[in-house]
């Protein structure tokens, strides 16, 4: 769909209940997001040409530690769970 369906209507509307509006916006946004990209890109460029680019080295990670379930057989007093005593 290529032209606003409320061409001719005295009022203004959101881009959400036009199709072809809701193209434009999203385009736009595209474009912008693609722009500044760019832009971020050169100024890396230029701090790499420069030399004042540092790669962040890769902290360590600790490693995990597993702690294995208590698998042990338990001795049940009685009267420990409920029940009746007789």
């Amino acid at each position: 769909m290529s032209s606003c369906l409320t061409y001719g209507i005295d009022y203004p509307h959101s881009p959400v209940h036009c199709p072809a509006c809701w193209a434009d916006q999203q385009q736009a946004r595209t474009l912008a997001a693609l722009e500044e990209a760019n832009t971020l890109k050169r100024q890396e460029l230029a701090l790499r040409e420069d030399a004042g680019w540092v790669e962040p080295k890769p902290r360590a990670q600790p490693r995990p530690t597993y702690i294995l379930p208590d698998t042990t057989p338990k001795q049940q007093r009685y009267g420990a769970k409920g029940g009746i005593q007789i």
